[in-house]
């Protein structure tokens, strides 16, 4: 194949191992994408406490200041 196009064997061996790296690496980047999801689902789940205990703070500093 490589005398048919005239092309020398290193080359299209080269060119074969970046294409599977390639693949590879794309491949690999669907299983951290779906990671990706999960910390994001994470991120917000957290937020969403982070307010909440925010509120409560804000909510006993009130009724502190109340008492005084």
């Amino acid at each position: 194949m490589c005398r048919d196009h005239e092309i020398a064997e290193t080359l299209y061996y080269s060119w074969r191992d970046k294409l599977l790296e390639g693949g590879r690496a794309a491949l690999a980047g669907k299983e951290e994408r779906g990671g990706e999801k999960e910390l994001k689902r994470r991120v917000r789940e957290l937020e969403r406490a982070l307010g909440r205990k925010t509120y409560e703070l804000e909510i006993a500093g009130e009724a502190l200041r109340g008492w005084e």
